[in-house]
């Protein structure tokens, strides 16, 4: 775990993309990110120039617009990765969106969206967002089926004895991750 110190020294080295068609939200995540410490912020309007940006300069993160024109930010996500580069295709990416229901944020998670930020936006939310898809990252996956960070979550007590004939003696299963 990072001290809030080292975090702090991090955002200042990191470098975001903000991904967003609204002037608006523009100016207001660039501020926000400018606030909690982040050292570059970088913006473009669309997916397809932001793919062009990733071409010529690395990001450590991307906030992204999940509606947006003409690439939506699934769109821009589904490109990313499964891009030739991996440092591309795992690139922590941070979907915003006001439309959080539940289909539509299962939907960000199995495109491969490491954190979701509803909006309206907070700046305590964008932090703890920021802060856990850097610097505390889910495993990544990279398979045919599904390319991103590792769906699951929460680790689950368990308590049953273990069953298997062919289980290594003294092996304990104490808890489960989904």
């Amino acid at each position: 775990m990072m001290s809030s110190r080292q975090i702090e020294s991090a955002l200042k080295a990191a470098r975001v993309l903000v991904i967003e068609d609204s002037p608006f939200m523009q100016q207001l995540l660039t501020a926000m990110l400018r606030a909690i410490g982040v050292g570059h912020v970088q913006v473009t309007r669309d997916g397809e120039s932001a793919l062009k940006m990733f071409d010529i300069e690395e990001f450590d993160c991307a906030v992204v617009d999940w509606l947006m024109h003409p690439m939506t930010g699934y769109e821009f996500l589904q490109e990313i990765r499964r891009h030739s580069l991996a440092s591309l295709r795992q690139t922590p990416v941070i979907m915003c969106s006001a439309y959080t229901d539940r289909e539509r944020v299962v939907q960000m998670r199995d495109a491969g969206a490491n954190e979701i930020v509803a909006k309206p936006v907070s700046p305590s939310n964008l932090y703890d967002r920021l802060v856990r898809a850097l610097f505390n990252p889910r495993p990544f996956i990279d398979l045919e089926a599904y390319i991103g960070p590792d769906r699951r979550r929460r680790q689950i007590p368990i308590s049953f004895p273990e069953r298997r004939l062919n289980s290594r003696r003294g092996a304990s299963l104490d808890h489960v991750t989904i």
